[in-house]
């Protein structure tokens, strides 16, 4: 009946509604080191925007990559500036990926230092379904928008 639908999480308390609609971003990203290390990503949004990220991964030694899809968890179909506005700036991701797998997507999460200004996408969650390797972590990163295909879009 509902749009979208509800699923209860861990039993009781909120519910994560399920999108019925295509992803607002695909992202690919790729980490390595020793528990500790780097990790770098391409993001490109339902509209065409281009996002590269660069991040501290703490999670599985070694080197992994992962890619998927990416929701912004509301009922509604986000604009171009508010999918811009969740997938640039300051990140915070966790999950993993078993061959499939998914990260859960904090955007502009509170930083210490006044490190990000807050905005009204400030604490917007989002979730990720993932193909990748055999991984589990977490991730805090920074995305800066660029626009290497504007010409190929007809955008100026």
């Amino acid at each position: 009946m509902g749009f979208p639908t509800d699923i209860p999480i861990w039993g009781n308390g909120d519910c994560l509604p399920v999108p019925k609609r295509l992803p607002e971003y695909f992202t690919l990203q790729v980490s390595a080191g020793p528990i500790v290390g780097g990790q770098a990503g391409v993001i490109i949004t339902r509209y065409q925007g281009v996002f590269v990220d660069l991040g501290v991964n703490v999670g599985t030694p070694g080197f992994a990559f992962e890619g998927g899809p990416g929701w912004i968890n509301t009922a509604d179909q986000q604009s171009c500036s508010q999918i811009n506005n969740y997938v640039g700036g300051w990140g915070l991701s966790t999950g993993g990926a078993f061959g499939g797998g998914a990260n859960g997507v904090w955007a502009q999460p509170w930083l210490p230092f006044n490190l990000n200004q807050p905005s009204g996408d400030q604490g917007a969650f989002g979730y990720e379904g993932l193909l990748g390797t055999p991984q589990a972590g977490g991730t805090l990163s920074y995305a800066w928008q660029i626009d290497p295909l504007g010409w190929l879009f007809g955008k100026s």
